[in-house]
């Protein structure tokens, strides 16, 4: 799955001993637009920084092993300045797609096993770069989401992603609801558990954006594993792709006419893992 961030909490991050550093690496989107800020918002680790790609919102820094939060400065007047928290990194990692806005807005819900509607607890709540568990009451809370109240529509544009163990993956949006005193209540969402009879309807662990996206329309997406093609996707209007996997390493590539994408790499170990993976048209 995406690796995604959470809520506000101090500048910079947690260094490893000595000079022993990992590239962390991802893409910023602004929730006015729904694509790169402009001007280039400025990702920084302590004293590291770097401005993200124009073009597509993506940065990639050396930090120190055991970083474990980043800053993202939007560098637009009026905008606040965003904090992420993640695991403590001690490889290469991609912290997936980190969501900046001129707000911004708790958002909430609860898990429930669609076969029971019972509680579950200890899932795994990813939206909007931030990412939190559910409590015994199934209940969860994602503090300092980017919103837009001039532009709503971004904001339910953004795709969260739920794991919990022995329950099939789930996604939500954020939907056109209101803020009320600050927060948004997504309401409940529902997981199928792994041995149901009833499997959730037409599932999928690996789902991307095809960027930028005036060359997202009649794009399609390949997929291969070991060299052979094993998806051809068409993008969606919303210039999103989806698919359901096995486990294994495959190669994600988009093509639109002459133009190719670059060559993404989606490590699956297992099914109900989700994994986000956009490709980018040079």
């Amino acid at each position: 799955m995406v690796a995604v961030l959470v809520g506000l909490i101090g500048c910079g991050g947690g260094g490893g001993g000595g000079t022993s550093t990992v590239q962390v690496s991802g893409r910023v989107f602004s929730v006015v637009t729904s694509g790169a800020p402009n001007p280039a918002a400025q990702f920084a680790v302590g004293e590291r920084r770097v401005l993200t790609d124009p073009s597509d919102g993506s940065f990639t820094l050396e930090v120190p092993v055991n970083t474990d939060s980043a800053t993202v400065d939007p560098r637009i007047t009026g905008w606040p300045g965003f904090t992420f928290t993640f695991p403590a990194v001690t490889e290469d990692t991609d912290l997936g797609d980190l969501w900046i806005g001129p707000e911004k807005v708790t958002v909430r819900g609860r898990l429930l096993d669609a076969s029971t509607g019972t509680a579950v607890s200890g899932g795994t709540v990813a939206f909007g770069g931030g990412i939190g568990q559910s409590g015994a009451d199934g209940r969860f809370s994602l503090a300092g989401i980017a919103y837009s109240s001039e532009n709503p529509s971004g904001f339910a544009g953004i795709e969260g992603a739920v794991r919990a163990t022995n329950y099939f993956a789930a996604s939500f949006s954020g939907g056109f609801e209101t803020p009320v005193a600050g927060a948004i209540d997504i309401g409940d969402v529902l997981l199928v558990p792994l041995g149901s009879s009833e499997p959730p309807g037409t599932p999928y662990n690996v789902f991307g954006r095809v960027l930028p996206t005036a060359l997202a329309a009649g794009a399609r997406v390949e997929i291969r594993l070991g060299g052979v093609l094993v998806r051809d996707l068409a993008v969606g209007s919303d210039g999103r792709y989806y698919a359901w996997l096995e486990p294994g390493t495959y190669a994600v590539q988009a093509r639109n006419g002459a133009q190719v994408s670059g060559v993404e790499t989606v490590n699956l170990t297992q099914t109900n893992q989700v994994i986000s993976r956009d490709v980018t048209f040079p």
